[in-house]
């Protein structure tokens, strides 16, 4: 029916057209110029109305030498971040004057010199020796080594003279951070127009969970359908560079796609696509961060790295919470302690990330978000262990002092003795001892714990109501389950079983008398919940009242402690009071 179907032909004209709308920032521009270097000295000088630039390499290659003169074509890249070899022809089409100007390529190692100039135009087809001018130019930059490395010599459109100019410390800083790592690594040294710069990480080392992953499938088959339907799983493969981590702490294999869906068993067939690293880490002096002294957007959140290079200018924030349009983490110091601090290393065929020929614009995929939300969710679990042990370490001593109808506490982390008299206050209840002071001091006693039958069926009750007690909460998620004590985001595995009466004051072990909460509400072991929760909300509160509809749903113990507290507020001499 048809003859021989040909190739389809490509219109080069309405093709350049189509890449030189494809939007770039300055930001763009210098991620892609660092994105093809690979070397332990790179430098960046802007003078004269031209861009200089200068890596340690291995000069050009001859599949360099093709490939630079070819669009979509790629030469030796292993150890960059370059993908396809058309950013950067992109890059030196945009930013060269109109005309027949070209950028020069000098290859130190075989002394050879090529010329780029607009998508039109690459001359010439032969690689020529470097002159003796091209040695006296070269010589003129103070690079440690004269016969190694590649040397770009780009001159720039006026408009971009001026662009670069006005943004030199914001594009200093980005290039900064996109060599983050390498430079505090020592691995290499980047100098800004002769200026060597000392960078510290943004995801620092020390305090730093480190998880080794991969992602994958419970199956055979390594050839899935693009629409399965089989959940995605993340493998933890090392937590801190040991693979024999604590599998009480960490699951092994975790069903991402709904981070309380953790399974605890290994797969039957775990089939992977992907590895990576997630480094996560928080700040708490962002004062003295250089980066947010400019733009916290660029740090706060989560970074993509492809060979140790931070490839995104702005962090990801998406599904870490609390982002604003201002780059501000407002309610993110409540779930992680800190500003994030996060990074993924993966590589550049990752299916994590769309990759758009302008790399700062990488956008999560579906994939992504998901690894994301992992991100989110294991980093408070850490960072809430971390803060809790800190504190169990502390010898806990409170002073409350009583004066009048007040009560000064001096912090919110303690326990009162027992005492028969309870005094009613503005919005607390207390326990009173010794009139105007009583010194209150921690203690870790035995005490009878709940059964895990017990546990289990108190984590399916809450589960059942979650979603009704959150249902007008603008920020709930039904994948994330929080502590109810406290709000903070806590998953059933890291909850723990709380005594609504304390054991020490003769609190019984079953099902109404247990709630579920997070270990750092579970340090309080005297104190009825509701009382804790009252005194630290008060009644009005949307945790309090979450709280009182759910232990009146459940039958708990103590349930009625709430309006109890409500009527308690009432003047007493309320009820007496006729109506006119």
């Amino acid at each position: 029916m048809f003859g021989e179907l040909t190739h389809m032909i490509t219109n080069e004209t309405n093709r350049e057209k189509a890449d030189r709308r494809i939007p770039f920032n300055v930001f763009d521009i210098f991620y892609e110029i660092l994105g093809n270097m690979h070397g332990d000295e790179i430098r960046i000088w802007f003078q004269d109305n031209e861009l200089i630039t200068y890596v340690s390499d291995n000069g050009f290659l001859p599949e360099d030498k093709k490939a630079i003169c070819e669009k979509n074509s790629s030469g030796n890249n292993n150890m960059t971040v370059g993908h396809n070899g058309f950013g950067i022809r992109l890059v030196l089409d945009r930013i060269l004057p109109e005309g027949d100007v070209f950028s020069t390529i000098y290859s130190l190692n075989d002394r050879k010199k090529g010329a780029i100039g607009h998508f039109s135009s690459t001359k010439p087809d032969e690689w020529l020796n470097f002159n003796e001018n091209d040695q006296q130019y070269i010589s003129k930059f103070n690079i440690k080594n004269h016969k190694k490395g590649t040397f770009f010599k780009i001159p720039l459109e006026y408009a971009y003279v001026l662009d670069f100019k006005e943004n030199e410390d914001d594009i200093k800083l980005a290039c900064n951070k996109y060599l983050s790592n390498k430079i505090a690594d020592k691995e290499v040294k980047f100098y800004w127009n002769d200026h060597e710069q000392i960078v510290e990480k943004i995801c620092k080392d020390e305090g730093c969970l480190v998880i080794d992953y991969s992602l994958g499938y419970d199956s055979i088959n390594d050839q899935l359908s693009s629409t399965h339907k089989l959940p995605l799983i993340l493998k933890i493969n090392k937590i801190n560079g040991n693979s024999d981590y604590d599998k009480e702490c960490y699951n092994e294999y975790t069903q991402i796609r709904s981070i309380k869906k953790n399974t605890n068993n290994p797969c039957s067939f775990f089939t992977k696509f992907e590895d990576g690293q997630l480094r996560l880490n928080r700040c708490n002096d962002t004062v003295n961060c250089p980066f947010t002294k400019k733009n916290v957007a660029i740090v706060d959140g989560s970074q993509v790295v492809i060979n140790g290079y931070l490839v995104t200018y702005k962090a990801i924030a998406k599904n870490l919470g609390g982002k604003t349009q201002a780059g501000n983490f407002t309610k993110i110091d409540n779930k992680y302690g800190g500003k994030p601090r996060f990074q993924n290393f993966v590589s550049k065929t990752t299916r994590q990330f769309s990759i758009p020929v302008d790399k700062t614009n990488i956008k999560p995929t579906n994939i992504g978000e998901h690894v994301l939300k992992f991100q989110s969710q294991i980093a408070q679990e850490f960072f809430s262990r971390k803060d809790n042990d800190k504190n169990k370490n502390k010898k806990t001593n409170i002073t409350c002092l009583v004066t009048g109808d007040k009560m000064n506490i001096s912090t919110k982390n303690y326990e009162t003795r027992n005492s028969s008299q309870t005094i009613l206050y503005s919005n607390t209840f207390i326990q009173k001892n010794n009139i105007d002071h009583c010194i209150v001091e921690e203690k870790k006693e035995k005490r009878n714990n709940f059964n895990n039958k017990t546990q289990k069926q108190e984590v399916g009750k809450y589960a059942k109501y979650e979603s009704t007690l959150y249902k007008d909460c603008p920020y709930y998620d039904k994948d994330i389950e929080r502590c109810p004590m406290c709000d903070c985001i806590c998953s059933p595995s890291h909850k723990v079983a709380g005594h609504i009466q304390s054991d020490k004051n003769e609190g019984t072990t079953d099902i109404m008398n247990c709630l579920m909460i997070c270990q750092r509400c579970n340090n309080c072991d005297t104190m009825l919940i509701p009382e804790r929760v009252i005194l630290r909300f008060g009644i009005n509160h949307p945790i309090t009242i979450r709280l009182e509809k759910y232990m009146i749903k459940t039958n708990k113990n103590h349930k009625d402690y709430f309006e109890n507290y409500r009527q308690s507020m009432i003047p007493s001499d309320a009820s007496t009071q006729s109506t006119p």
